[in-house]
């Protein structure tokens, strides 16, 4: 399906200097005035609010689909905030996020060398999606904006266009031309550079949530979480640290020893490894493991546990801590075999592992 539409597409180089700071500057700040007639019992009908939604720039085209992204975006948000309001919003994120996820697994298939498996599973994703437009998620654009930039660092220039332009054709012929989420697909296409408009529409749209919804609404704080860890792909370390403590404050105010905290703090601990704070990271991740130990009970430690002390271990090793790393590991599996009625499970495999790497 996308082999034959590869010839027909080809990329123009990234922005230059002169051309980002022309961006930043018409962008700045974009006004838009709520709609006040929206139809609450359709969203696609909602969405569809302009078949025009921006007077054609004097600028590259680059840029003016730019501007026509993150101005669909706010028509978006504040459409789907009108749904959040009166309660008539229903997300379904199974469809969206096997598409998303087959799509990156496929990606990286071809990425490390496999191209018959990446090939297979990119053309299966490509098949659901008219389903997936069909789907009753309607927060499908915030997790297509989470994966454009992704999929941009890890596709080449030309599957990345083609992938989209099949994406687009799709959107239009299930949602509608002038659709909001159509638009933002198009828009992405055309874009060129390093889709750091991901980050700015995903700014664009915590601020519109959070200022009409409040910062502790659960839809806020799912995009918050898809922002924070878009801002530490992108290297923006510090953004995403402020962000995730945010997210471990919340979670913590409500309860400390929730699944949510017990993740709220793993994530902290893989944003200060990747500062390479990892005294930080290994609190942090002492933290997690000792809430989960909490959180879950008679039932720790489960799968997750069992992931959450493996990158413990890593930091502890790094200060040749393997008498404590042992410990915890010979720990666990104690746990995990006196949970499981003295039968091995993965879990103990998992551990293991560990200690094969340590020792």
């Amino acid at each position: 399906m996308f082999k034959h539409r590869i010839k027909e597409w080809g990329l123009s180089k990234n922005h230059t200097t002169a051309e980002r700071i022309h961006l930043a500057q018409t962008t700045k700040d974009m006004k838009l005035t709520r709609n006040s007639q929206i139809a609450l019992e359709d969203l696609p009908k909602s969405l569809a609010l302009s078949s025009k939604p921006v007077k054609s720039l004097a600028t590259p085209p680059s840029h003016r689909h730019t501007g026509i992204l993150l101005l669909q975006t706010k028509i978006y948000c504040e459409s789907y905030i009108q749904l959040a309001i009166h309660c008539v919003v229903d997300d379904d994120h199974i469809s969206s996020g096997i598409f998303c996820n087959k799509v990156d697994a496929a990606l990286t298939s071809i990425e490390r060398g496999q191209p018959k498996e990446g090939w297979r599973m990119l053309h299966e994703a490509s098949d659901s999606v008219r389903s997936l437009f069909k789907s009753n998620d309607k927060s499908i654009l915030r997790l297509l904006l989470r994966f454009a930039q992704r999929w941009h660092k890890s596709a080449t220039p030309e599957l990345f266009k083609v992938l989209w332009t099949h994406i687009s054709d799709i959107a239009s012929t299930t949602l509608s031309h002038n659709n909001p989420i159509t638009l933002v697909c198009v828009s992405i296409t055309h874009i060129e550079g390093e889709y750091e408009v991901c980050e700015t529409a995903f700014g664009l749209m915590l601020s519109e949530f959070e200022q009409s919804l409040g910062p502790n609404n659960e839809k806020a704080l799912e995009i918050k979480e898809l922002y924070q860890s878009l801002l530490l792909e992108s290297g923006k370390f510090d953004a995403a640290e402020l962000l995730q403590r945010q997210l471990l404050h919340h979670y913590e105010h409500i309860n400390a020893y929730s699944h949510n905290s017990v993740w709220a703090a793993y994530r902290l601990g893989l944003v200060l490894e990747k500062k390479e704070d990892f005294q930080g990271a290994e609190k942090a991740y002492e933290s997690a493991s000792l809430r989960g130990n909490i959180c879950n009970g008679e039932q720790f430690p489960t799968r997750d546990d069992i992931y959450v002390l493996h990158h413990l271990v890593r930091m502890l090793s790094r200060w040749h801590e393997y008498d404590e790393c042992e410990a915890l590991l010979a720990q666990a599996m104690n746990t995990c075999m006196e949970n499981n009625g003295g039968a091995p499970d993965c879990r103990v495999q998992q551990i293991l592992e560990d200690l094969d790497e340590i020792s």
